[in-house]
């Protein structure tokens, strides 16, 4: 999201700002919990303070979704510096995949009752659609998980979250399976951490990639639990309510990535008939898609795209706990994308909305705002290690 910033002048900022403050005390923060009655779930709300309250404040000068996702935007400063080791993986003719290993400089700020709870817990962050490691709110979790003690893995799409002029992004047979790619780094994961419990984060684009994945594979796959934040859930349905602004925000980042990426993007295999060219000079998201992504992805319209994409139709298949955090003034993703009613259909899924919260924003806090949503999500990890043991 660096680029937001483009959109809008300071001076709508702060007009925004303002008003937003001036009637920030009016404002309804109780947020929407949507679960089954089970044990777990009891047990779960129970634990975890930040659910329980029901209620999320968000910072008085950020009251409305745009101005969330702006400051978002923005690098947010941290006291903690993580180091990345960067693990590539050779599939042949499938490609080149990468995943990265956070660690803090400085680990002895980990408590050692937690470095003890969570010794043998990774945590896999997937990113939204074209962010890096370097992105503020990636940084932003991937601190927060490393100081409760979790071995933190960041898994890269081999396309727009490697900024790197390396690598291959074509198959020489098939076509490109986000789905695919994420199944074959996760065994990598799992081979270089055995005997790990593995729990994931899924942002944005990344959160819709986590949950098809856990319900197309909900008899094997590896994770305890999960969350996903900022869910677009229906991608077709959120392309059609997107607004101008964000659709051309969307577009540009991609075709950034592509820019940087160019030299690998030449000559691609006869079946991939991308039109690299048109894709550069698209105006809209479905132009873009049109001329670049079907292709990439081997289907005859941008419409079989959408839907084969979108985890809305797996989602009642998820078998594990999961959280899903979304905010009604998502200024990217329109809140007709919310599944409401998921709890009733599957009772391993809990859907928490606030009225606040912008885009991965959920700022809180005045004279430093940081991202509240990092607080139920480690609460509900940590409450799943919780009732594990409380079960042995």
């Amino acid at each position: 999201m660096n680029n937001i910033k483009n959109f809008l002048n300071r001076k709508s900022l702060l007009a925004f700002g303002l008003g937003a403050a001036i009637v920030y005390p009016q404002i309804n923060s109780n947020f929407e919990l949507y679960y089954s009655d089970t044990k777990l779930n009891q047990f779960i709300k129970n634990k975890c303070n930040e659910i329980k309250k029901g209620y999320f404040l968000p910072t008085p000068y950020l009251g409305y979704g745009i101005l969330q996702a702006i400051f978002g935007s923005k690098s947010q400063f941290r006291h903690e510096k993580i180091n990345y080791e960067k693990k590539y993986i050779d599939f042949g003719d499938y490609g080149e995949l990468r995943y990265d290993v956070a660690k803090l400089q400085d680990e002895t700020i980990v408590p050692i009752e937690k470095r003890e709870k969570n010794k043998n817990n990774c945590l896999v962050i997937l990113l939204g659609i074209t962010a890096s490691s370097q992105e503020p709110y990636v940084e932003n979790m991937t601190a927060e998980a490393l100081k409760e003690g979790y071995t933190v893995v960041l898994y890269n799409d081999r396309l727009y979250n490697n900024y790197e002029d390396k690598g291959r992004i074509f198959p020489r047979e098939g076509y490109y399976s986000i789905e695919v790619d994420f199944e074959k780094t996760l065994s990598q994961i799992q081979k270089d951490f055995s005997g790990y419990n593995f729990y994931a984060v899924g942002h944005s684009f990344g959160a819709n990639t986590l949950v098809k994945y856990l319900g197309s594979h909900k008899n094997n796959n590896p994770f305890k639990g999960a969350v996903s934040v900022g869910n677009p859930f229906d991608i077709k349905q959120a392309f059609a309510t997107l607004r101008p602004t964000f659709d051309k925000y969307l577009v540009e980042s991609r075709q950034t990535v592509l820019k940087m990426r160019q030299s690998l993007l030449q000559n691609p295999p006869p079946h991939i008939n991308i039109n690299l060219e048109k894709a550069l000079k698209a105006v809209n998201t479905t132009e873009f898609d049109e001329h670049f992504s079907k292709h990439l992805y081997g289907h005859k319209s941008i419409f079989d795209y959408y839907e084969d994409l979108s985890c809305i139709n797996q989602l009642k298949n998820v078998k594990i706990p999961l959280l899903c955090l979304n905010s009604k003034d998502d200024p990217c993703i329109h809140h007709s994308t919310i599944p409401f009613n998921i709890s009733e259909i599957n009772q391993n899924v809990m859907l928490l909305v606030t009225k606040c919260g912008g885009h991965v924003g959920w700022f809180e806090g005045i004279f430093t705002p940081k991202r509240w949503y990092m607080k139920p999500t480690l609460e509900f990890l940590n409450a799943l290690t919780d009732y594990s043991c409380s079960q042995l």
